[in-house]
């Protein structure tokens, strides 16, 4: 089996568990640098905490801003993992 060079990275950023940030990074395995990012802002129903957005740099504000998805309140992020053998 060949393995690819290249690697799409899919990340969240989340506020106690509420989803305000998706993230698909593609990267070259072979050079470690990054191609593309995207980057998907999720519209909140809440404040954020100020630690969040120190951490992130999003705010309340930039994720008001027109473009950012609105999801209901009650959406929250389900963590798993994927345990392989």
């Amino acid at each position: 089996m060949k393995l690819s060079n290249i690697a799409n990275v899919f990340d969240v950023e989340h506020d106690d568990g509420r989803l305000i940030e998706i993230g698909l990074t593609t990267v070259s395995l072979k050079d470690r640098q990054i191609l593309q990012s995207h980057s998907i802002a999720i519209k909140p129903d809440f404040e954020l905490t100020a630690e969040i957005s120190r951490l992130t740099g999003w705010t309340t504000a930039h994720l008001n801003l027109p473009g950012s998805f609105q999801f209901p309140s009650h959406f929250q992020i389900a963590w798993f993992q994927v345990e392989r053998n």
